[in-house]
């Protein structure tokens, strides 16, 4: 077996030092892995296809999950929504960053959130709603000790993502939701 090395350069950048890290060329995936690929690939098209325009607002998704799977709202005094809506807060810092904004397409300390966590509890594991009604911005997270339960959590997630939804513009242009959408649907 070869062993290559990896070589660290550090250049100085116009704030403080950059290390670039240069690595080998990547290989060819393993037959294993391309066929997950290709299994992944096929579930995406699949759940393309069953996608058509029916989009619901982030507080009829609310709604339908407290009346569907009886998700409770957590008190903002918490210590779970408080630690939830900063990684929030940092997430929407870092998307801002990322979209070649820098600091101006999201504001500094004063980050304007509507933040609102529901949690779903189930016999074998439970799942977290973030809502951001200010951002328009949904996610869901869920823990499971059982595959049984991971997998009705798994269900539950894709429901309340579909219920939620994409409009005729998003399946137009493939907007962000409708990836996501399409993402979830195919696991």
């Amino acid at each position: 077996m070869k062993e290559e090395k990896e070589s660290t350069a550090i250049i100085g950048g116009a704030d403080a030092p950059t290390c670039l890290v240069l690595t080998p060329r990547a290989e060819r995936p393993s037959r294993k892995g391309r066929i997950r690929q290709s299994i992944y690939q096929w579930k995406y098209r699949r759940a393309e296809k069953r996608i058509s325009a029916n989009a619901h607002t982030l507080e009829e998704v609310a709604a339908y999950a407290g009346i569907r799977y009886r998700a409770a709202e957590t008190p903002g005094t918490q210590r779970k929504y408080l630690e939830q809506k900063r990684a929030f807060k940092e997430g929407l810092r870092a998307l801002g960053k990322e979209a070649g904004g820098g600091d101006e397409g999201v504001p500094g300390r004063d980050i304007p959130l509507d933040f609102h966590l529901y949690e779903i509890k189930t016999a074998g594991g439970h799942m977290e709603i973030e809502i951001d009604f200010f951002w328009k911005r949904m996610s869901i997270s869920y823990v499971s000790g059982r595959k049984k339960a991971g997998k009705r959590l798994k269900k539950i997630a894709q429901d309340l993502y579909a219920y939620y939804g994409v409009s005729e513009e998003d399946v137009q242009s493939r907007s962000e939701r409708y990836a996501a959408l399409a993402a979830i649907l195919s696991l």
